[in-house]
């Protein structure tokens, strides 16, 4: 370093306070970190191959380098170049009246030849940081240079150049405003991070957020103990934003695919069973499948049903898998029970199938500043159905069958007849099960619970009971139709659910206490009281109501609460 600089060191000493507008101050004792574990679990989590990164890295050799223990510089850059992998390309350079001819090449190829070719002592007699960073801005804006960058400074002083340089000290002249142009269309095409190290407060390093936007320019201030550290921070950034540019390019590429074996459906069928895949393409996000949306359109008949069969919870796809099901369709529809000549009738309609995914590692994603991405379903198979009942006699049938007279005529009423009585059988049946069973017993809320089961449904033979409050602040039970001045609290029913009106058998019976309005109607669930408007009784159910009377509801057939709960949604029957 001149005479002349150090004069102006120690009149500009006192304005030096802030460093290219981010100054990290490196503690004494700082140890060097060339990657956090964090980064590492990250990479090992996600298994992605990262991208190519360039690292310029331009080391003052002047003199005055002696003054800050030279040779701990020069070996950190040593250790961090043996950091590097094949995805790393280096350029190192050292300055100082002129800039050296670069060692550059795959890092782990060049990593062996740092030692020998960084200078044993420094031997420069000035300082010229324009020509330096004209150097690396030419590494870095290459023909197939990378799209993550990172320039690293290293300096102890201010920009003396020699004499014939075209930087000199006044920043605003000519060649100054050209390398800043090429440095902000650099910074425009790649992602690149600019640091400047400058050992001790009286430096030029600032110049670097003179030619670079602000944005990308990170000073730090410290001693040569701390170079290694701030290498290491230089690895970290580097590491996640190769990580994170590979995630990124794997959100863009990838999606979840739904896909149907067929797309329409049609004839005179009562249901189908499509097969239905759900796939990722996704090369290392695994994707958990919330639920797949089952969307009927506004035109579609509400005869038809379709949902997708045995889709696990939470199903996890791994990269590149996928999930095999079945889209499952039923037409509840009744014929005519008569009709003269052959007819049909078309139940046309159409669903879309929406896979409702998020990545299993969100939190990952976090992590590396990637918020709020979900995985891309680009397509929503639709499943076209048009399912068609045939019914009624053709006319040469009916001709026959008057030809045969009478007889044939009277056999004719008597298949009517039993037609409709089997219809009404399967409506008595379905009445018969639409009666409420089991034992209620009642009690008010500030006494004990009195012995025995209670009362007896089955008894009442009827679908729907009112609960009562008498004269004497008793519950009771009475049929809707009773007339009675009691005010009614609750109502009791048997409901039907899922029956076809072709089948006396199907569907299951739930018992609902509904309260009356104005009504508080509580039940007991796992030691705790919970409100409901309504609800579906399950086997020795505790219910209270306005806090004054309670119900205890027990019926075998039936399972426990807990048991219905634990089961975590499965349908049961009666």
């Amino acid at each position: 370093m001149t005479k002349t600089a150090t004069k102006q060191i120690k009149r500009r000493a006192a304005s030096i306070g802030v460093l290219l507008g981010l100054i990290l101050l490196l503690a004494p004792g700082s140890r060097p970190s060339f990657a956090t574990e964090q980064t590492e679990d990250l990479y090992q989590l996600f298994q992605v191959d990262l991208p190519a990164a360039d690292v310029a890295i331009l080391l003052d050799a002047s003199r005055s380098m002696k003054e800050y223990q030279y040779g701990d510089v020069r070996q950190a850059l040593v250790d961090f170049a043996q950091t590097l992998t094949d995805k790393e390309t280096l350029q190192l350079r050292v300055f100082g009246d002129s800039v050296s001819s670069p060692l550059e090449g795959k890092g782990s190829a060049v990593a062996p030849s740092v030692a020998g070719y960084l200078p044993a002592e420094p031997f420069f007699g000035h300082t010229d940081l324009g020509l330096a960073i004209l150097k690396a801005i030419e590494f870095l804006e290459r023909d197939g240079a990378s799209a993550v960058q990172a320039l690293f400074v290293v300096t102890d002083g201010l920009h003396e150049p020699p004499s014939g340089s075209p930087y000199s000290r006044d920043f605003n002249d000519p060649s100054w405003h050209a390398l800043q142009l090429r440095a902000q269309a650099l910074c425009a095409r790649h992602k690149v991070f600019v640091y400047g190290f400058g050992l001790g407060q009286q430096t030029d390093i600032s110049v670097l957020q003179k030619v670079f936007p602000a944005q990308n320019v990170e000073g730090i201030v410290g001693g040569a103990t701390h170079v290694a550290y701030a290498l290491g921070q230089v690895r970290e950034r580097l590491s996640r934003t190769q990580l994170r540019q590979a995630i990124e390019q794997e959100l863009n590429e990838g999606k979840v695919e739904a896909r149907l074996d067929q797309s329409a459906v049609s004839g005179d069928v009562a249901a189908f069973r499509i097969p239905l895949t759900i796939r990722s393409t996704y090369r290392h996000l695994p994707v958990i499948v919330d639920q797949i949306r089952v969307k009927r359109y506004a035109s579609s008949s509400t005869e038809i049903s379709c949902e997708v069969e045995n889709l696990p919870a939470n199903l996890s796809l791994a990269p590149g898998k996928e999930w095999r099901g079945v889209a499952a369709g039923t037409l509840y529809a009744v014929p005519p029970s008569w009709h003269l000549g052959k007819a049909q009738e078309a139940y046309p309609a159409s669903f879309e199938f929406t896979p409702v995914v998020h990545f299993k590692d969100e939190a990952a994603l976090v992590d590396l500043g990637l918020f709020d991405v979900t995985p891309t379903s680009p397509t929503t198979p639709v499943l076209n159905v048009d399912l068609r009942i045939a019914y009624g006699i053709s006319y040469w049938t009916v001709l026959l069958l008057g030809s045969i007279g009478v007889g044939c005529a009277a056999i004719g009423v008597r298949v009517r007849k039993h037609f409709k009585d089997h219809l009404a059988q399967i409506g008595q049946r379905q009445a018969d099960r639409r009666r409420l069973s089991g034992k209620l017993k009642t009690w008010k809320a500030n006494e004990d619970e009195p012995e025995g089961e209670g009362v007896e449904l089955d008894n009442f033979a009827a679908p729907e009971l009112q609960i009562t409050a008498t004269e004497d602040n008793v519950l009771d039970l009475s049929s809707p139709a009773d007339r009675s001045n009691d005010p009614i609290l609750a109502q009791l029913s048997a409901e039907l659910i899922g029956a076809s009106p072709s089948d006396g058998e199907s569907g299951h019976v739930d018992f609902v206490l509904k309260a009356a309005d104005a009504q508080r109607l509580q039940y007991e669930a796992g030691g705790d009281w919970r409100e409901a408007n309504d609800l579906t009784l399950c086997d020795n159910d505790v219910l209270e109501i306005d806090d004054r009377w309670r119900i205890r509801y027990v019926n075998h057939k039936l399972r426990t609460r807990a048991e219905v709960e634990t089961a975590q949604g499965d349908e049961f029957y009666v």
